[in-house]
């Protein structure tokens, strides 16, 4: 029987035969000296009901020329098909609702690798450079006020936690890919992410210990965005490695989700 090959689905497809049916086939009974594509004119046996033995038709040329509209047709309506089949499981999406830790251990990479850290009198500074900037600042401090450059340099040397943070997180997601849920490390990454307090603070203290303007508060300190996003991530995951938080808030059961739908 003479046909044309609708459309490809991984390993099978389907072909419209010359008498109207349809019929799936699987890439086996190919017969081709090149892959089957969509809009290829074939000839075929049925058995079964199903395409066998499937060969080029004679003089299907190398199906580089524009198809005609009802090869067109034909070929959107073998991808509807297909398409067609493909369900949304909510399910698989379950594995986040259930390790919460996972949504943390990103938006806190994202935090340290993109957004600003601190913010000293309109200076920005990330995450993995606060270090080196510090370093700077106590040159300067050393300059300006006894014992400065000192409280700098600790204060630059307390900041690689932050390299730290990533670094554990690293780990921790090398575990979680292996399928073994590292608590410990949760609580490392949470108990870091915390630390971040401890250098704002640090930050204040150097800053308020400089002679001059520094001294009477005319230079203001802030958290960044990346700053208050680590700190809270922090807390979250406190609570996820201690079992008080085990789903993400707000996120459905995959059955929840589909008694709700109409």
């Amino acid at each position: 029987m003479k046909g044309q090959i609708l459309g490809l689905d991984g390993q099978a497809g389907a072909i419209t035969g010359e008498d109207g049916e349809r019929y799936r086939f699987i890439l086996a009974e190919w017969k081709g000296q090149r892959p089957p594509r969509a809009g290829d004119k074939v000839d075929f046996l049925v058995e079964d009901g199903k395409a066998k033995q499937i060969y080029l038709a004679v003089g299907t040329g190398p199906n580089l020329s524009t198809p005609a509209l009802g090869d067109v047709g034909a070929s959107l309506a073998g991808l509807g098909e297909a398409a067609g089949k493909v369900q949304f499981d909510a399910g698989k999406l379950d594995i986040l609702r259930t390790r919460p830790q996972l949504l943390l251990y990103a938006l806190i990479l994202i935090s340290v690798f993109f957004l600003t850290f601190i913010v000293v009198s309109g200076n920005e500074a990330g995450a993995l450079s606060l270090s080196s900037d510090l370093v700077e600042a106590g040159r300067r401090a050393g300059r300006t006020s006894m014992g400065g450059e000192g409280f700098f340099q600790l204060l630059s040397w307390l900041a690689l936690s932050l390299w730290a943070l990533v670094a554990l997180i690293g780990f921790a997601l090398l575990r979680e890919i292996g399928g073994t849920r590292s608590r410990p490390s949760e609580l490392g990454v949470a108990a870091l992410c915390l630390f971040n307090i401890v250098l704002f603070l640090g930050h204040i203290v150097a800053f308020e210990n400089l002679d001059g303007a520094w001294s009477d508060g005319l230079v203001p300190i802030e958290f960044g965005l990346g700053g208050w996003l680590i700190t809270l991530c922090g807390v979250g995951l406190a609570l996820t490695a201690t079992g008080i938080v085990k789903t993400v808030p707000g996120w459905p059961a995959p059955e929840a989700a589909k008694a709700q739908r109409p």
